[in-house]
Order: structure tokens, then C-alpha cells, then sequence
């Protein structure tokens, strides 16, 4: 590991520069701003405030790290922040990796597909807690896997560190089976991955056959729950759903990488790798059924996916060398470049654009600078609400006589409004990988 280190901080630090590059200019999503506004009043006070679904953890850590940087904006603070988180994730998925699987280059490739993947590239861009929550998921993993090793403490940080990921994002329960299945079949993961887990020779009664049947069963929950939520909550929702979830999933990967994983996968079923596969489903599964099936979901809840696909692509290109033993190192380079010029390019654009304009700020920086400061604001949507409370210094008001209109992307039929001018701003809904620009129109009252 001590060799090793100095590629993770490699990692580290070619992601680090990238997503500096692509840094958002403002906060881009309401849950953004209203952590903003939970960040200063919980300095202030002194008392953690909820942000959005009560994220204690994620209003905690950001506070704590603010509490020394108070002379810089809040909002510039954050997005750097996340960016340094987010370079993070990239060098610990790869040291989870190699932790897990004891492959050297597979935790290496994985981690410089990470580094450019378009969809952690969209997410680390803009301080929203996903990368924190991936970030504890991972140093979760590593301390647990550590822990059965050498049989220590870790396991219990790694216990810790799995609860406080929940206090940021609470979605990560669905990573409990895979987290479960290490801690419980540690004598396995040996065998599966080839590495020194104390592994001893298995018994079918005692370990082969119990690992199957938590698998089965335990899927199987998840299937059956599912399809109950489906016909009595949210009936309108069909399988069906899923096409349009795989269909981002693909874009989140590109399509290079997106045909070396189902390469990968093609492997490990000719080989006969099925502990392999099982291991990665398990990781992939819950998260994938319990979330794709919402037809409200963003791609981004997601995320976490991009890690077995990750594993999956570097065991496809390490497989080349069983094709070519004499120019494997010149293919492995090829392909690896391929996939960092074709993973950024789908993005590169929309990044660079949020990079030089913040839509929701700019949008309420206008209505600040044309409007008193004691009036109040109606907006036809009112998601954007947070942004004229933080931005604007303005109140927003869900009551259309209020003293000015912000009319986003819609016509004015009142004939009682005066036109104060347009502003453009962008749609951040579902748009971790395509973005719409829209026109935001100001009206004041007569």
C-alpha cells in the first residue's frame, strides 16, 4: 500500500485540477442555497440547523469547515469545497477498490474513469451533498475492510462513519446489503477477489450456501417491496420506467466506457466470475431498483453506480492482454485516453458554461438590483424562491399581488404589470447532463 499511495495522490490531484476548471460561478440548486442559509445560521447560533430532509450531517460538516474561512464569500466556499470533496472520492473509490480487490491497476484505471466520469464531473461541480455522502460510503468501506484484516478498531469507525453518511444523505441505507455481505462473509471475499482476508477453505453448508441464500432472499425483498410500492402508492409507475434511468446511465458513462462494461461483464460470465458479479450486483441492485423506478428521479441519486461500472471497464481493458501480449500496454493507453476525451466531451460545454454563468444567481442579482429592498417578489415557480432570499436579499412571496412578477419562462396575461426587463437563467432540474437555458421576465405592479 505504501507504493500505491503515491498513484491515489496522483488521483487526487489530476482530479482536483480538473474540477477546478469546471467550478460553478454560484450555487446552482435550491437545496444549495437553502444549506447556505442552514451554514449561517448555525455559526451564528451556535445549534446545527436542518437543511433540506433534516441533512444534519451535511449542514455539520460544511459549518465546521467554514467556521475558519469566514472572510471568504460562503457561496465560492462551498463550491470549493465540494470540489476538494469530490477529488477525495476519486482516490478513495480507488484505494476501496484495491482494498477489495487487491488489483493494483484495476483500482488505478478505475480511479482515472472516475476522475472524468461526465456525471461525478456534473455533481462535484456544485455543492450538493452528493460526493460528501459518497465520500463517507467509501472511508466506511475501506475501515470495514480493514478492520476484518487485521481484526481491529476499524470495524467500529467503519460502523460510525456508515451511520454519518446517513445523516447526509439518507439513501445510503441502500448500500447496507453490500455492507452486510463484507462484514458477514469476509472467509469469502478470499476466495472472490484473491486477496488476504484470512480466507480458509469454504464449506458449502456453512458459507457457500447461506451467502446465496441471504442473496436470494434479500433481493427478493427488495423486488417484492418495490412492486408493493408500485401498485399501491404510485401505481401509475411501471418496469418500464426503467429504460429512460438506463438510457442516462449510459450517458453518465459515454458510450466507449458503456460498451467496455457490458465487455466486462461478458468477461466475468465466460470466466465464470459469478462471486465477482454477485458482489458488485449487491452494491448496485438496491440502489438501481429502489431508485430508478421513481419517475421523478435525477441521475445523480445514482452515483454511487459509477463505481462497480468503473470495475467492471478496467477489468475489460486489462483484458486485453490475453489478446495481445505483445502491444497490450499501447491498447491499455489508447483506450484510456479514448475514455477521458470522449467522457468529458458530452459535458465539457455545459460545465464551461456554468462555469462563466450562474443562471439562478444571475437571475436573482437582477431582481435585486431592480427592485427596493423592502418589496416583495411572486414567482410562478417557486423552487427558485431560496435564490432571491440568499442572492437578492429580497422576500418571496407565493401571492401573485405582490409588488413585482418574476415570470419564468412564461407569458404575462395581467394587463396591471409594467415591463422592468429579462434575464436569462437555466432550468436545474434533471440536468446533471444537459442544460436549458430559459428566459425569466420582471414585472412590477401598477
Amino acid at each position: 500500500m505504501k507504493k500505491q499511495i503515491f498513484f491515489f495522490i496522483g488521483l487526487f490531484i489530476i482530479s482536483l485540477m480538473t474540477n477546478i476548471i469546471y467550478a460553478n460561478e454560484g450555487l446552482f440548486h435550491h437545496d444549495e442555497v437553502q444549506l447556505a442559509i442552514a451554514i449561517e445560521q448555525t455559526i451564528d447560533t451556535k445549534i446545527i440547523t436542518p437543511e433540506v430532509n433534516n441533512r444534519y450531517g451535511t449542514v455539520l460538516i460544511f459549518s465546521i469547515a467554514y467556521y475558519p474561512f469566514q472572510k471568504i464569500p460562503l457561496d465560492k466556499f462551498m463550491i470549493y469545497f465540494n470540489i476538494i470533496i469530490g477529488s477525495l472520492c476519486v482516490m478513495f473509490a480507488a484505494i476501496f477498490i484495491y482494498e477489495l480487490t487487491g488489483a493494483e491497476l484495476v483500482s488505478i484505471i478505475s480511479g482515472v474513469i472516475l476522475s472524468t466520469n461526465p456525471l461525478w464531473l456534473s455533481i462535484t461541480s456544485h455543492p450538493k451533498e452528493h460526493m460528501l455522502a459518497i465520500l463517507f460510503i467509501m472511508l466506511s468501506f475501506i475501515a470495514l475492510i480493514k478492520g476484518i484484516k487485521n481484526h481491529n478498531s476499524y470495524l467500529l469507525i467503519a460502523e460510525v462513519l456508515f451511520l454519518i453518511s446517513l445523516t447526509i444523505r439518507v439513501d445510503n441505507i441502500l448500500l447496507l446489503p453490500f455492507f452486510v455481505m463484507i462484514f458477514y462473509y469476509r472467509k469469502i471475499l478470499g476466495k472472490i477477489f484473491n486477496n488476504d482476508y484470512n480466507a480458509v477453505k469454504l464449506d458449502f453448508a456453512n458459507d457457500i450456501l447461506p451467502f446465496y441464500l441471504t442473496l436470494i432472499l434479500g433481493i427478493g425483498l427488495l423486488f417484492l417491496t418495490k412492486i408493493v410500492f408500485l401498485y399501491t402508492v404510485d401505481s401509475h409507475l411501471k418496469i418500464i420506467l426503467l429504460i429512460p434511468i438506463i438510457w442516462s446511465l449510459i450517458h453518465s458513462l459515454s458510450y466507449l466506457p458503456t460498451f467496455l462494461l457490458l465487455t466486462g461483464i461478458c468477461i466475468w460470465v465466460v470466466y465464470e466470475k459469478y462471486k465477482e458479479i454477485t458482489f458488485l450486483l449487491v452494491m448496485s441492485l438496491p440502489t438501481f431498483i429502489f431508485l430508478g423506478l421513481n419517475s421523478n428521479v435525477s441521475i445523480r441519486l445514482l452515483s454511487i453506480l459509477m463505481i462497480p461500472a468503473a470495475i467492471m471497464i478496467s477489468t475489460a481493458i486489462l483484458w486485453i492482454k490475453n489478446l495481445n501480449k505483445t502491444h497490450h500496454i499501447l491498447i491499455y493507453t489508447i483506450l484510456i485516453l479514448l475514455i477521458l476525451f470522449l467522457s468529458k466531451a458530452p459535458i465539457d460545454n455545459i460545465l464551461d458554461y456554468r462555469n462563466q454563468y450562474s443562471g439562478p444567481k444571475e437571475m436573482a442579482l437582477y431582481v435585486g438590483n431592480h427592485t427596493e429592498w423592502n418589496s416583495t417578489i411572486y414567482l410562478s415557480n417557486f423552487d427558485y424562491a431560496p435564490f432571491i432570499k440568499y442572492y437578492a436579499n429580497r422576500t418571496a412571496v407565493n401571492d401573485p399581488q405582490a409588488d413585482y412578477i418574476l415570470l419564468l419562462n412564461q407569458e404575462n396575461n395581467d394587463t396591471n404589470l409594467n415591463y422592468m426587463g429579462t434575464v436569462e437563467y437555466e432550468d436545474y432540474h434533471h440536468s446533471e447532463l444537459s442544460f436549458e437555458k430559459r428566459n425569466a421576465t420582471l414585472w412590477r405592479r401598477i
